[in-house]
């Protein structure tokens, strides 16, 4: 019983050891409020502001307003919203949360994992040292800079949600496997259940079904691959069985997730078609992710929500070559050592496998975020833990090695603490995005948003030179034409205002917002006659616009047609009162 009691005091300190890192390196998330990078799939959702049926059937039938299928997070958010309402505080603590979670459940993946695969009568003298360096693991992982993105981004709940859910069904896997254990069937459903759950919150998760395959072989050793006819026996005739469940979630849930992808609403990109991005251009661009998050995890320095490496993909390009030999070449090289190096081939096919979801197979462009190596990462850690303990006998490099782990760690947090910065506000996130991207063509959508921003705030200085930065990148913006048109106009700046939205209908004659706005204008100046033109044009092309009918009112006014205005203000009075329709 003592030695019990040993065990678990260091695996409690060493959970509270983990939890400590993570809430001092992310704790600022806590003062973070929403960015204007997505989140408004939280705070502009109707769909999740209470739990009531009608709001609970559209979270569980819904394939429209994302193109994904995620249930289980709309409702997380949704008992979010019920205890914090829309103060961001409330959905940041969730994310914190469940990377403190993830990051426990982390260690005790891995100490479970090592505790399978070394025999037990070699490990008695070593348990403690063994789950320290489980621990160390587990902090590569947790306080990594690449894990800053979904932990201190409200969005990216749905990373840590589903990989809370994968960690508890790969945890009852294990369980489940354990000879010793009285209540397989149970840990079994359980590890089912998670898995469902997992994907119910998101989808990043697919390729574990085959990570479980690939753990049976080794290194739970459930089947011996070596031999001639090896799938023919009863031994794997059984483990297929047991796969059916989890391939009968994996499955509907994929076609519910194709079903939202192929068929998006007006607002979410459609797949780009085999004309637009060809097959030999889909496989470049899969190696490269494969390669890219090999290396990413050991320079994570000029990290940014958006990345151009694959905005053009030329198949001879220099990176996409040294992509596909190295991942080839890895392949085969641990291929061939696989019985030598069980270990790390297991870690590379788990690799590959992991990254399946996040390839970007029906996107173009696609960009190789910080968040797609939320899952995948774990095995870094693996292996991280697997050399640490193979130094227990060398006691001096044993010491020297955590020792140099400790300091990585150190630079880890600081790196992820400096990070996290970025993401307490939306000017501060698109400015450094800015910074990061240079000269891209990428930054003249940046600066639009940036500018709408500082217009929220009321800094309508700032607003105009983004719109100006826009105009210069892209001359063509309209976008950008008539937002620094509106903000001259209400400035007083009528003539470079007018300028703006002229130069809007050149491009886009049916534009009714600018025709609106520029028959406004036009009209401060006692230019009756032709902004009536306009605002009559706005609404010709938008008869629902209860603002093209109030300025016409007023032009009419003035020119003394009080009867026509006074049918323009009732028609705008009607606009403004009518019931809004109910979401869907």
């Amino acid at each position: 019983m003592n030695g019990i009691s040993r065990r678990l005091s260091t695996e409690t300190v060493i959970s509270l050891v983990i939890v400590a890192a993570v809430l001092a390196v992310f704790g600022r998330a806590l003062e973070a409020g929403f960015v204007e990078w997505d989140d408004n799939i939280v705070y502009d959702n109707p769909h999740i502001r209470g739990l009531d049926w009608e709001r609970i059937r559209w979270m569980f039938t819904d394939l429209q307003y994302l193109w994904r299928y995620m249930p289980l997070t709309w409702l997380s958010w949704a008992i979010t919203y019920e205890l914090f309402g829309l103060n961001p505080f409330g959905y940041h603590l969730g994310n914190l949360v469940l990377h403190s979670a993830n990051a426990v459940l982390v260690f005790f993946l891995l100490r479970k994992l090592f505790l399978v695969g070394t025999e037990k009568e070699s490990i008695a003298g070593r348990r403690n040292y063994l789950l320290w360096c489980c621990g160390l693991g587990a902090l590569l992982w947790a306080i990594h800079p690449l894990r800053v993105e979904p932990v201190v981004w409200v969005t990216d709940l749905v990373y840590c949600q589903a990989l809370f859910f994968l960690l508890i069904s790969m945890l009852c896997y294990l369980d489940f496997c354990s000879p010793a254990n009285p209540r397989k069937r149970r840990f079994y459903w359980c590890s089912v259940g998670a898995f469902a759950a997992s994907l119910l919150s998101y989808q990043t998760g697919l390729g574990y079904l085959l990570v479980l395959v690939l753990l049976d072989f080794w290194p739970l050793r459930r089947i011996d691959g070596a031999g001639k006819g090896w799938w023919r026996t009863s031994a794997a005739m059984r483990l297929g069985l047991e796969k059916i469940p989890f391939a009968a979630v994996a499955g509907l849930v994929t076609v519910l997730t194709l079903v939202a992808r192929f068929n998006p609403s007006g607002q979410q990109p459609r797949p780009v078609s085999l004309a637009e991005f060809g097959i030999v251009e889909r496989v470049i661009q899969a190696f490269y992710i494969w390669a890219y998050y090999i290396w990413k995890p050991w320079f994570p320095t000029g990290l940014s929500p958006v990345y151009t490496s694959l905005m053009s993909i030329k198949p001879m390009a220099p990176r996409f070559i040294l992509s596909l030999l190295a991942v080839v070449a890895l392949t085969i090289l641990l291929g061939f050592k696989r019985r030598r190096w069980p270990l790390l081939w297991t870690l590379w096919i788990c690799h590959l496998l992991l990254l399946i979801p996040v390839l970007g197979l029906t996107e173009h462009p696609h960009y190789p975020n910080d968040r797609y190596s939320f899952i995948v990462s774990i095995t870094w850690s693996v292996l991280a833990a697997a050399g640490l303990l193979n130094l227990w006998r060398l006691t001096a490099l044993r010491r020297l090695m955590a020792g140099v782990v400790v300091v990585i760690l150190v630079v880890l947090g600081v790196l992820s603490y400096r990070q996290s910065r970025i993401w307490q506000d939306g000017v501060r996130l698109h400015e450094y995005i800015i910074a990061e991207l240079g000269n891209d063509a990428l930054s003249a959508n940046l600066y639009l948003r940036l500018g709408r921003l500082h217009v929220k705030q009321g800094n309508d200085a700032k607003a105009a030179d983004c719109f100006k930065r826009v105009l210069e990148l892209s001359p063509n913006a309209t976008d950008a034409h008539c937002d620094l048109g509106t903000l001259l106009q209400r400035q007083g700046k009528l003539e470079e205002a007018i300028g703006h939205y002229q130069a809007v209908l050149s491009f886009d004659p049916d534009d009714s917002n600018s025709h609106n706005n520029l028959g406004a204008a036009l009209a401060a100046q006692g230019k009756l006659e032709e902004a009536v033109s306009h605002l009559n044009e706005a609404l010709r092309l938008d008869p629902g616009s209860s603002s093209a009918h109030r300025n016409l009112a007023r032009a009419l006014a003035l020119l003394g047609r009080t009867d026509e205005s006074k049918t323009q203000e009732r028609q705008a009075d009607m606009l403004e009162t009518r019931p809004k329709a109910s979401p869907r």
